[in-house]
């Protein structure tokens, strides 16, 4: 059976993420209702799929709840979306968190690149974007979490895109967010993991 927190619970986890607060009200008194009830009762009229909040505020109310104006609630709910928004998400990280993964690719140089033609070394000449130079050799792509360990590891020649070899590195996954470096802003990219994920069953 699935369970869902009290008021109260939601109130002190949504206190506890210490939140930006504001220090007085629009018309300088101080406010009547902190905003980490007004975020709760956002998130408590989520979970127990009340449609309007004249609803849900009239049976908080009826239980003995301290609850505000539906006027004051709406008007602050709407400009609290952005801080909403965090309490979310952090609530569910507090819940169930996730396994943070890095992506990002080193190179490997084998031979010197005077000596490229003339060895027989596996490599390719690539592109050194850090140091604006070229080098002989392979790449390495890996994911690496937040512990340190590899996850997965893939080794291509050097003229292989980081964007190109992103979407093997991301095939299979799971997890909202994997965050790398510019070199894997493409919209060719975002693209390709968006048809990945409708395709998946």
């Amino acid at each position: 059976m699935r369970y869902y927190p009290s008021l109260q619970e939601i109130v002190a986890a949504i206190e506890a993420l210490l939140l930006p607060r504001r220090k007085k009200a629009p018309q300088g008194r101080k406010p009547c209702y902190s905003d980490e009830l007004i975020i709760a009762l956002a998130v408590y009229q989520h979970l127990w799929r009340f449609r309007y909040a004249q609803v849900l505020l009239l049976w908080l109310r009826s239980q003995g709840e301290p609850v505000p104006a539906p006027s004051t609630f709406c008007e602050r709910k709407a400009q609290l979306l952005g801080q909403m928004v965090l309490a979310v998400k952090a609530l569910a990280a507090l819940l169930n968190p996730p396994l943070r993964l890095r992506m990002d690719s080193k190179k490997l140089p084998t031979a010197a690149l005077a000596r490229a033609k003339r060895v027989r070394l596996p490599g390719r000449i690539g592109r050194d974007h850090a140091n604006r130079t070229h080098f002989y050799g392979l790449r390495l792509h890996a994911q690496v979490d937040d512990r340190g360990y590899l996850r997965r590891v893939l080794l291509r020649p050097a003229q292989e895109h980081d964007v190109t070899v992103a979407v093997r590195l991301l095939r299979g996954l799971k997890y909202g967010v994997v965050p790398g470096d510019r070199g894997y802003l493409s919209r060719g990219l975002k693209a390709e993991v968006a048809r990945t994920e409708h395709a998946a069953p």
